[in-house]
């Protein structure tokens, strides 16, 4: 019956706040704490909050550097042997999550512990066991995760230089690391809010960027890989974006010839065309 630490991270989250708290105090599972970091919430967030804060074990509302920095914050304060980061517009899929994860056989011996995430447009369960080479085609949301906080000590927090896609950076660190124990549970672990969001409008270039080159340069894989599509798409859509046309062009090109989502990616394409000729919805490029 280790001590599980569930983190929320709030900004102006008014609406779907309360729910998500529920979810957590109603588990079953007694030995848990609830953490709440806010970002200096002006909603009605910290109303909110006020109303739940018997069973809140920690809160702080500050500014903060962006979500992941709030993260940071969370890992610091919670005192559990685990820690689990609930999205303010997610849910736990049910009150026995919880009981179901630290009752299942074979836990003992891991550090990161993953199962399903059901969306909650379209009812879709995204969810299965990984291989590294897997997680680099395809991320495993942090809501489907449990970190021990030993991991946190071993390869560090989350990197504040990706906005976007920081908690992909940690996995990739994880799943890389041979020494960190890696368990899949096929339990639904949440309900994903997939109805938005800034990961649907931002494009995290210092994430596809450094990590394309990583991969190309130090792993030896060849650019053209097809695990490397969305790396060399996401790629050349910034510089694109930053003017640089024959070499964003060129890294399109090659993510339109390789993988398994020719297609998607040539509409994806298009979208942004849209996008850069002020016909579509706005799209943000960090870095």
């Amino acid at each position: 019956m280790p001590l599980v630490s569930v983190v929320i991270v709030v900004y102006n989250a008014a609406g779907t706040l309360s729910q998500a708290i529920e979810s957590v105090t109603s588990q079953t599972y007694s030995n848990r704490e609830l953490v709440i970091i806010d970002g200096k919430s002006n909603d009605g967030s910290l109303e909110v909050i006020q109303t739940h804060k018997k069973n809140i074990a920690y809160f702080i509302s500050e500014k903060d550097n962006g979500v992941y920095d709030a993260m940071n914050k969370g890992i610091a304060a919670a005192k559990g042997e685990w820690i689990y980061f609930l999205g303010a517009d997610d849910i736990l899929h049910d009150k026995l999550v919880l009981q179901n994860v630290f009752s299942s056989a074979g836990i003992s011996g891991a550090d990161f512990l993953y199962g399903n995430t059901r969306l909650m447009v379209g009812n879709r369960i995204i969810g299965g066991s990984r291989t590294y080479r897997q997680l680099i085609d395809a991320n495993i949301s942090h809501q489907a995760i449990f970190y021990q906080r030993n991991i946190f000590s071993r390869i560090g927090n989350y990197d504040l230089r990706y906005r976007i896609l920081a908690d992909y950076d940690l996995n990739l660190r994880i799943f890389k690391d041979e020494q960190i124990r890696k368990k899949y549970l096929d339990i639904n672990i949440c309900l994903f809010n997939n109805k938005g969001g800034l990961s649907n409008t931002t494009i995290d270039l210092p994430f596809f960027s450094e990590k394309l080159a990583c991969f190309i340069q130090e792993e030896k894989m060849p650019p053209n890989d097809p695990l490397l599509q969305q790396y060399n798409f996401f790629t050349g859509i910034g510089l694109l974006f930053g003017k640089k046309k024959l070499s964003g062009m060129s890294f399109c090109f090659r993510s339109f010839t390789s993988g398994r989502k020719k297609i998607f990616y040539i509409l994806v394409f298009v979208k942004f065309a849209l996008s850069f000729a002020g016909l579509g919805k706005k799209i943000k490029i960090t870095g």
